[in-house]
């Protein structure tokens, strides 16, 4: 059950309760005024300042809601001290330092009325339950609806809207069209350049310049008739995450349908220029892809199932048939507008050992029933292309493919290698001819270094070496096919010139593949499907290894599609929209019995850069390989062996150079081992296994390089807040600051960071560091930190039970609303609020603390007074304080401190004085050797001018009219500079405005009354007046701003300083 509030407002009037400094320090002389805030006239000063008064916004507490990036800490619950509290516990203690009163007959109320945030203008609410001796516990929700209206918030050179604007759908396209029919004279474009606007249009709807929030109104958009925007349809409403297919299918559909019944685009020349023209000038690009396309199919089509075993080894024809159906079903996805680029579509090599694996598991499972073996075989991969096809499609349709860029690049790295690895181990197992496949075995190395089988595989193998020596030199696209059709070329002039080498002896040696059989179509895979035969608990088994295989395979895209964009020199690549393209192509493949597909980065340089720019290219192509497949695998009789090896062991190779190579020296050392180890645990051991290797090896890597990075930013001792203090209690915190120690932490703390946070303590604890700078308060600053886990926040407990062993308080300032959940879940604050502290930024922690100080030297101030022989603090709170002054290293500091109270004598001698002269004295002592009868003759150039609580003195920006001397109250700066908003307390017995008014320039702040204020000002007239009337007063009032001004920006260049590190 929850305390009452003894600042609560009942009936319309405020309880007046004794503050918690007037109560550790003695009994209660209440001054206040107590007229209830809304029966208050609303400013006592001039007439001249009343237009000036306004009532703004409450930002008292959660000032971090002037900086966007930090998290709302709306919907927490916080415990902390509020701003206003700290602020009003200042400015008490500025009373102290200009008053004669004894500090014990001093009282003031930290809040007046109930000065809680208002639920208004978007700032969350606060429900206080405390009591004054106890932190308030705030609890943040979020504003009800208000009867009164709020004006919107417009950000400076922005627009707002009508309310409504973002409900109403607008007119529809057809609207529109009828009411602005489209001009009469329309240029006409080219098919290809129609197309080209048509597939660009959907990336210029927005850029990267273009605003977050859109302004204008629909109505005002310029008519576009030959748009395929995806907010031109009947009833314009913005789609969802479905908008994307639909955009691109209402944007074909338009286009043809804008073709088909245009009757000005079929005459002759168009008809000529799109027929005939524009289909032979991509037959060059065509023939190159087609090239490309039929080596792919030769290197690694065929080596779809694993050849060396028995089950399998006729399988080759049927390996190639469904690597072409895969590319015609890519080609066609992507030629047919669902992808930004005209690129061009293949088989996803890197399947080709998770399918040999999945091949291996099923022949173990299911023994040597061929028929049950290959359908079950065949059915996972289709299954498996589904599969991907599915989450490509997810990713892209809700727009996560960004997500993909998590996952670091050296894991795909490694990937690559073991891929290659593979590739070369499958290039000596199809070249040697091995029956089986490859074992690491004596008898198989025997094998190999046999004759003629090492001849058979060390020849592709010194062919694709020779390749790419002679690709360093020579970088045409065409000098990969034509080394390969020479080569060609040449064995078969070769057989020629030789009579005693004859096909069918080369065939029987092995040099040649075996001709399939005669009978067999194109289309006899189909064939081995068989459902009845399928072993449906092995298809579940192999399950782990399709997952793999689909995160392998989604690694791809986000690296080929931005490289691709980059190379062709196209902006605003939508990584979504391929996703989709990618997730249609694949499970439409798997549907039809095929297997992954991806864009092929390198393939689609050559086939665009040839000519092949257009969607009409892209379709040619896929018939083209279509005409291929259907000729028949009867080709494949006719292929050397060691032509595909060669084609195998090139693209091995690149791989491992790839991997291992071109990334060393540039990869961090563990790294580097990480990407090394994955290749090699895929290439010679599985490569499910290697994934998962990589993972945890990238996991392990990336906690010891965090943990590297100290989460301790920066350290400072002394640290002070903006607060603007009178001369007395100023020197006093340059006695005593250092017991202030601050800690600004940053990134994510976790186990491996938070370690270095615990010694870093640990030795500022140590007996003779802490003898030598001792400390009162552990501030640790988490504005930087954007999270902890478990074991950083059980971390906290154990610094926190550290503290209290030394009687030192544990302040946390700044934490967002994930940290704050994470400290709270631990029990940070269990078992009382003594020792631990928390507040919403940095300034209040560094004011609480310097206020603490303040009360311990105000208390043993009047002990002095009172002839006592130790210093001691009654009550608020009484156990802090005492062990304040109970503790030896830090003793010694407060009593040095106390004994400036000898040289505060002189202000009873002033207090006989009329104001505003002993203000002055008290103002200016510390920084000026003149005396009373110097200061006397200025007393009545400033006029007495009071505030009450949240009147505007002056705005930033404004001409400086005044300046003021504050005799009572506490005043709020704030400021708007480059690294943020920041704000300053001036409390009473200090300056405000000075430096923009002597030095004629503009207002750099933003002064607000915190509390109600007396104050003394001096106009631009009585300035005037001064000068001519007391020269040298003038001089030494200009000294004297000097003076502060320098004080001031070394206060504020130290903080922001502090807080931007």
């Amino acid at each position: 059950m929850s305390r009452p509030d003894p600042y609560s407002v009942d009936a319309g009037q405020e309880t007046r309760s004794r503050s918690p400094l007037s109560r550790s320090i003695g009994h209660t002389r209440g001054r206040a005024l107590n007229v209830p805030s809304e029966n208050r006239p609303q400013s006592y000063t001039s007439p001249h300042r009343m237009k000036d008064y306004e009532r703004p916004s409450v930002r008292s507490y959660f000032h971090g809601s002037w900086y966007p990036h930090q998290p709302s800490p709306d919907q927490q619950t916080w415990t902390a001290y509020g701003s206003e509290r700290i602020r009003a516990q200042t400015a008490e203690l500025a009373s102290l330092a200009i008053s004669t009163t004894p500090s014990h007959e001093i009282g003031a109320d930290y809040r007046e009325g109930n000065n809680t945030l208002r639920s208004g203008g978007g700032f969350p609410s606060i429900d206080r339950v405390s009591s004054t001796d106890s932190p308030i516990l705030v609890k943040s929700h979020l504003p009800r609806a208000s009867n009164t209206r709020q004006e919107p918030f417009v950000e400076d050179g922005g627009l707002c809207p009508p309310e409504d604007y973002s409900r109403s759908p607008g007119p529809s396209h057809l609207t529109r069209l009828l009411r602005n029919p489209p001009p009469a004279e329309t240029a006409v474009s080219s098919m290809n350049g129609m197309e080209r606007n048509n597939d660009l249009r959907q990336d210029e709807i927005a850029t990267e310049r273009d605003s977050l929030l859109q302004t204008k109104i629909l109505d005002h958009i310029p008519p576009s008739y030959n748009s395929s925007s995806p907010n031109e349809v009947e009833a314009q409403t913005s789609s969802a995450a479905g908008g994307k297919i639909g955009s691109l299918r209402n944007a074909n559909i338009c286009s043809l349908a804008i073709k088909l019944s245009s009757a000005k685009h079929w005459n002759r020349r168009v008809i000529w220029t799109n027929a005939v023209v524009a289909p032979i000038s991509a037959l060059p690009a065509v023939a190159l892809a087609l090239l490309l396309n039929l080596l792919d199919g030769l290197s690694y089509g065929i080596i779809l199932f694993p050849l060396g075993e028995a089950v399998f080894s006729d399988l080759a024809p049927d390996g190639l048939s469904i690597f072409f159906v895969s590319t015609i079903v890519s080609q066609l996805v992507y030629s047919c507008g669902l992808s930004r680029f005209n690129a061009v579509g293949s088989e996803m090599i890197e399947v080709v050992p998770f399918f040999h694996k999945m091949a291996f598991t099923i022949l173990s499972q299911v023994g040597q029933d061929k028929r049950a073996v290959i359908s079950t075989t065949i059915f996972c991969m289709a299954l498996s292309s589904v599969l991907t096809g599915v989450v490509f499609f997810l990713l892209g349709y809700l727009k996560l493919g960004s997500l993909i860029g998590f996952v670091p690049r050296h894991i795909l790295v490694g990937c690559i290698g073991g891929v290659g690895a593979f590739l070369v181990l499958t290039g000596i197992e199809t070249a040697a001819r091995l029956e089986g496949s490859l074992e690491y075995t004596f008898d198989t190395l025997k094998v190999l270094f046999s004759l003629p089988t090492f001849f058979m595989w060390m020849l592709p193998l010194a062919i694709s070496v020779f390749l790419l020596v002679l690709l360093q030199f020579l970088k045409h696209p065409f000098t990969v096919p034509a080394f390969f059709l020479s080569i060609l070329a040449s064995f078969y002039l070769l057989i020629a010139a030789i009579p005693a080498l004859t096909i069918e002896g080369l065939r029987d040696g092995g040099w040649i593949f075996n001709a399939p059989k005669s009978n067999v179509p194109f289309w006899h895979f189909y064939t081995l499907y068989d459902f009845r035969a399928i072993h449906w608990e092995v298809v579940l088994e192999n399950i782990p290894t399709m997952m793999a295989l689909t995160f392998f395979g989604i690694l791809h895209v986000p690296i080929n599609v931005p490289s691709l964009g980059m190379t062709l020199g196209l902006e605003n690549v939508d990584v979504d929209r391929e996703l989709i393209a990618h997730g249609v192509s694949n499970c439409l493949s798997g549907l039809v019995g095929s297997i992954q597909n991806y864009l092929v980065y390198a393939n689609s340089v050559l086939f665009i850069r040839s000519g092949g720019d257009s969607r009409l290219a892209g379709i040619m192509l896929a018939l083209a390989t279509t005409a291929i497949w259907m000729a028949g695998p009867g080709i494949i009789g006719y292929i050397p062996v060691f032509v595909v090896a060669s084609l195998i062991f090139l693209l091995g190779i690149e791989l491992l150079r790839e991997s291992l190579y071109d990334t060393w020296r540039k990869l961090h050392k563990f790294e580097y081992l990480t990407v090394f180890i994955t290749a090699v645990t895929m290439g010679l051991y599985d490569f499910v296994v290697g994934i998962l290797v990589g993972i945890i090896l990238t996991s392990l890597a990336f906690v010891i390089q965090a943990s590297q990075k100290p989460a301790i930013r920066a350290a400072y001792s002394g640290a002070r807040s903006t607060v603007r203090r009178h001369p007395f209690q100023q020197r006093f915190l340059n006695q005593v600051g250092p017991q202030i120690y601050l800690y600004k932490l940053g990134g994510f703390i976790f186990f491996g960071t938070i370690s270095s946070v615990e010694n870093s303590i640990l030795d500022l604890l140590e007996e003779r560091n802490f003898n030598e700078r001792p400390i009162r308060f552990l501030v640790l600053d988490l504005t930087g930190v954007n999270g902890i886990d478990f074991s950083a926040a059980e971390a906290f407990m154990r610094i926190r039970r550290m503290l209290e062993k030394r009687d030192i308080f544990l302040v946390l300032t700044g934490p967002n609303g994930d940290v704050n959940a994470a400290l709270e879940g631990v029990g940070i604050w269990d078992g009382g609020e003594e020792g631990v502290k928390l507040f919403s930024e940095l300034n209040d922690g560094l004011q609480w603390s310097e206020n603490f100080l303040l009360e311990a030297y105000y208390a043993s101030k009047d002990q002095v007074s009172s002839r006592t022989t130790h210093l001691e603090v009654p009550s608020r709170p009484r156990a802090e304080v005492e062990n304040v002054m109970n503790n030896s290293p830090r003793i010694s500091q407060l009593r040095a401190a106390a004994k400036m109270r000898e040289r505060e004598e002189s202000v009873s001698k002033w207090s006989s004085f009329k104001q505003p002269l002993p203000l002055i004295l008290q103002t200016f002592q510390e920084r000026t050797a003149e005396n009373e009868d110097f200061w006397f003759r200025i007393i009545d150039f400033f006029e007495r001018k009071e505030f009450l609580k949240g009147a505007v003195l002056f705005s930033q920006g404004e001409a400086a009219s005044e300046f003021y001397l504050i005799q009572e109250g506490l005043l709020k700066a704030s400021y708007n500079h480059q690294t943020g908003r920041y704000y300053e307390s001036i409390t009473a017995g200090t300056t405000c405005g000075e430096l923009p008014f002597f030095s004629e320039t503009p207002r750099t702040a933003t002064v607000v009354a915190e509390r109600d204020c007396v104050t003394w000002a001096m106009n631009r007239e009585q300035w005037a007046q001064l000068q001519e009337q007391y020269p040298d007063v003038g001089r030494e009032l200009y000294r004297l701003a000097l003076k502060l001004t320098t004080e001031r920006m070394e206060s504020i260049t130290n903080y922001i300083l502090t807080r931007s590190s």
